[in-house]
């Protein structure tokens, strides 16, 4: 039986202070008075009710009759929400002993609905729905409390119904359509990753399309535990949870929709991550709780097999077809062979199936390609040519996949620095796959002249200390310093015939990117400027000039340069100090500042 507070007044001056809960005993002196009883309770009004009309500070708050929540219409697969405000005008507080929805289960609350509302406060209950049929939906807002300002229920409590109505209509639908991509799959739907090694990583990518006709919203996207209550491993046994199944990347909030696919709105990309600590079977679920009317759950299947995958072991073969154990010494257009031979599988009796290489660096300016990176072995291309082209550090990298089709982990890389060993080196690039560019490097004449041969137009940008109207022999380019040059080379050191302190160009490259390397093996004292011409070709091309000095990078120069000289430098060897020449930079239009004695 439910008892609630009474408060005796016999005093009507006080009937005013009934609803003060504190006041539990007045205490009466002696006087003949007739005793009255009052009760003292909260009371509840809601805003969607008609009757009986309740009024407070000039507003209207409702009542507890003649209820009505009406949504009207509303299109499929979008969600709506009306919001029900609840009052307790009373000076007590109102305790809400459930809140609750009957009826179609497509309506819910936005948030769990309160237990409490305070004296003279209200609160707001917001219900939510998302139509999936194009018809009619009833539900019911049931709300029993202990207010005593309404008809009670069989349990004595008071009770508040709301009928609430909506109707469906079809103005155009999203349509969901998962597809694994770039993965193996199983029926009907899922993802297969295969054998992956311990401490390994693969990734596989889930699409998702809308192929409907109006925005798609997600509801949920996440795994969720298999059947038996949660994610598997086997072999051997684990129940606890696995996180190794993981989606990776960006992924959607259920406010941000994903709009119809077309030429204009990609799908949705979901990356899955599988990164097994241990050894054994893993299985895992992803689902899709999304706005789509007739498919609002998609659930993929996803299992892997942790394993002991194989030993990646990378080095260079060769060099110059001369095979290398250990370190090796590399310079610029050496035949460099890479080998993945010595890899071994899982176990003795797996062989290794594949290799899978990728260039990570390669000197500035190269151009080179990986001849063959799908093989065991593989060697570097540029211009049709085997070898690396310009110096610098490259660094090639191997993943072996053996014959279980487990890839290898562990970090198979080879490093090395292609380093020239001539005294003296100038190195041209351009970064367009056409136009002929020409370096040239030309020794100053007894005279004092910087002679330039060859050049595209012979007064095209020409400038001091540069002379294009004299021809001394003494420039090196691609017409006389080839090795094959039918004029030999430059004579710069003053000894007959081709000598170590002669130039030699080793490449005229005629259709793009370079490089063009000007060297010498053995350099004699002397002053020796370098610049480029643009020989032929269309537009501007931006060229890069490298200088190196037994071996070290001493300049780097770029310039973007249309149909003209370009002037770069001058190096002076000093007889009294060959290792340390003084390098003049021209680009600064003065030819003196760096090298004021020469």
């Amino acid at each position: 039986m439910n008892v609630r507070p009474t408060v005796a007044f016999t005093v009507p001056s006080l009937l005013r202070l009934a609803a003060v809960a504190s006041l539990a005993v007045i205490p009466l002196g002696a006087c003949d008075c007739t005793e009255i009883t009052v009760r003292v309770a909260p009371q509840i009004y809601v805003d969607v009710c008609a009757k009986p009309v309740k009024t407070v500070d000039n507003k209207v708050i409702g009542g507890f009759q003649e209820c009505a929540l009406p949504f009207g219409e509303a299109d499929l697969s979008v969600k709506v929400a009306k919001t029900v405000v609840i009052t307790n005008p009373s000076n007590l507080e109102l305790k809400l002993e459930s809140v609750e929805l009957e009826g179609d289960p497509s309506f819910d609350f936005v948030e769990p609905p309160p237990d409490r509302i305070g004296p003279g406060l209200s609160a707001q209950v917001a219900v939510q729905i998302r139509p999936r049929v194009e018809s009619a939906i009833e539900a019911e807002l049931v709300i029993i409390s202990d207010a005593n300002n309404t008809p009670k229920n069989e349990d004595d409590k008071s009770e508040i119904r709301i009928p609430i109505t909506l109707t469906g209509v079809d103005r155009g639908v999203p349509d969901i359509e998962v597809v694994p991509v770039g993965c193996g799959t199983t029926a009907p739907l899922g993802i297969d990753f295969g054998n992956v090694s311990t401490s390994g990583l693969q990734v596989c990518n889930v699409e998702v399309r809308n192929v409907g006709t109006r925005e798609l919203y997600f509801d949920f996207l996440d795994f969720v535990p298999d059947a038996n209550g949660e994610r598997i491993i086997t072999e051997p046994g684990d129940s606890g949870p696995v996180p190794s199944i993981s989606l990776t990347g960006a992924i959607p909030d259920p406010e941000t929709p994903l709009r119809p696919t077309s030429d204009e709105h990609a799908p949705l990309t979901l990356r899955v991550a599988f990164a097994p600590d241990a050894l054994g079977r893993y299985g895992d679920t992803l689902r899709i709780v999304s706005s789509d009317p007739d498919e609002d759950v998609v659930e993929v299947p996803i299992q892997g097999i942790g394993v002991t995958g194989p030993q990646c072991v990378a080095r260079i073969k060769s060099v110059n077809d001369v095979e290398i154990e250990g370190a090796a010494a590399v310079e610029p257009l050496d035949d460099v062979v890479l080998t993945t031979i010595e890899s071994t599988g899982a176990t003795p009796e797996v062989g290794i199936a594949s290799t899978r290489w990728e260039l990570r660096e390669r000197g500035p300016g190269s151009g080179v390609v990986l001849s063959s990176p799908s093989t065991a072995e593989t060697g570097f291309l540029f211009a049709n040519r085997r070898g690396v082209d310009v110096a610098g550090r490259y660094e090639a990298c191997a993943v072996v996949t053996d014959e279980l089709g487990t890839e290898s982990v562990n970090e198979c890389c080879v490093k090395f620095d292609a380093i020239p060993s001539d005294a003296f080196l100038v190195q041209l690039t351009w970064a367009e796959p056409t136009g002929d560019m020409d370096l040239h490097v030309t020794k100053k004449s007894d005279a004092g002249e910087y002679c330039l041969q060859g050049l595209g137009s012979p007064a095209r940008g020409v400038q001091a200390p540069y002379d294009s109207s004299c021809a001394t022999g003494l420039d090196c380019y691609y017409g006389n310093c080839k090795p094959s040059s039918f004029g030999g080379a430059p004579e710069w050191d003053d000894v007959t015939g081709r000598t170590d302190g002669d130039p030699s160009l080793d490449i005229d490259d005629l259709t793009g990117f370079g490089p063009e390397n000007t060297n010498v093996n053995q350099v004699v004292a002397g002053s020796y400027a370098f610049g480029a011409d643009f020989f032929s070709g269309s537009g501007a091309h931006t060229m890069f000039i490298r200088l190196f000095i037994y071996g070290q990078l001493k300049g780097e120069w770029v310039a973007t340069i249309e149909d003209e000289f370009w002037e770069v430098g001058i190096v002076h060897f000093r007889a009294d100090n060959l290792f340390q020449p003084c390098i003049e930079d021209l680009t600064d239009g003065d030819p003196s500042d760096q090298c004021p004695d020469d």
